[in-house]
């Protein structure tokens, strides 16, 4: 029964190189240690060197004692669009996989106690910042010969009626390397169009539910227990499966958040001295009291 479940379960993928990302991917790689199943997480290196750098040592040694199995990856879009690297993130992986932003933590238990079971799932946007920078929805259907949806969700922030419009940080997919061929192509048509105003750096979440379209996929809405946005909303009494805490400094500003860094902190050794090599998570250590 066990081996049943853990099958059904997705493969969870995440981006890391060189810089700001090494702190994150050994924070999340770490919640998901504890909470997740073994040998079911992916972290993409970014190719080539020259541009995005390795791994530190220690990281990748870190991430390798948790069971990360790491693999190269390429940025399809543009080098100098960082958003881009997520996009082929999942290619070469024709399984159940789910994309996650490295930005994020595990905060509760994730294996078999809930599984999605759709074939596509992603939280609603925030806000449409697309449209609110200028850009147009028709225009971006109109590319791809398609009409324009109706508005259809509430963006879980604003709390406005928007079309089909999700965050990028939590993407789930019945075949990874279809939908990430999908979604590149997609991005590419997009980015190519001069008339399109306001593309970047939204160009992921613009050309996401066209890659969903175009693979004639029914995408589940999730709630935030998917993907919360601690940066703009703080934890109430439950707490969500993740959290998008974005930004250090949120951490020590949320309870929820403080208390489960605190734990994992403690809990893995090299995390910490990983952790106090860069810039805003030293002061974090200290505001916790675990310099």
């Amino acid at each position: 029964m066990f081996a049943e479940v853990a099958a059904a379960c997705p493969t969870i993928v995440f981006v890391a190189h060189a810089g700001p990302l090494e702190p994150q991917a050994a924070l999340l790689a770490a919640s998901l240690h504890e909470n997740y199943l073994a040998g079911r997480v992916i972290c993409r290196t970014m190719e080539p060197a020259a541009h995005w750098g390795h791994l530190s040592p220690d990281v990748a040694a870190f991430l390798a004692d948790l069971g990360v199995t790491l693999m190269p990856a390429d940025n399809p879009i543009d080098p100098d669009y960082k958003h881009g690297n997520k996009i082929s993130a999942l290619g070469g992986l024709n399984e159940r996989a789910l994309f996650l932003d490295t930005d994020i933590m595990l905060m509760v238990p994730f294996s078999y106690h809930y599984m999605l079971s759709g074939a596509a799932a992603a939280k609603p946007a925030d806000v449409d910042t697309f449209s609110a920078g200028g850009g147009s929805w028709a225009r971006v259907w109109s590319l791809f010969d398609k009409d324009v949806p109706e508005k259809c969700y509430r963006a879980s922030v604003s709390g406005e009626l928007i079309r089909p419009y999700y965050n990028a940080g939590f993407i789930l997919v019945e075949d990874g390397d279809r939908f990430a061929r999908t979604w590149a192509e997609c991005a590419k048509k997009i980015d190519a169009q001069d008339d399109i105003r306001n593309k970047r750096p939204w160009l992921d979440q613009i050309a996401l539910p066209l890659a969903f379209s175009e693979l004639g996929v029914e995408v589940e809405a999730l709630t935030e227990a998917f993907n919360f946005p601690c940066h703009l909303l703080t934890i109430g009494d439950v707490s969500p499966y993740f959290a998008h805490y974005h930004y250090a400094s949120v951490i020590a500003q949320q309870p929820k958040l403080s208390f489960r860094f605190r734990r994992l902190v403690e809990g893995y050794s090299p995390l910490k001295r990983i952790l106090a090599r860069y810039e805003g998570w030293d002061v974090l250590l200290d505001t916790l009291e675990l310099s």
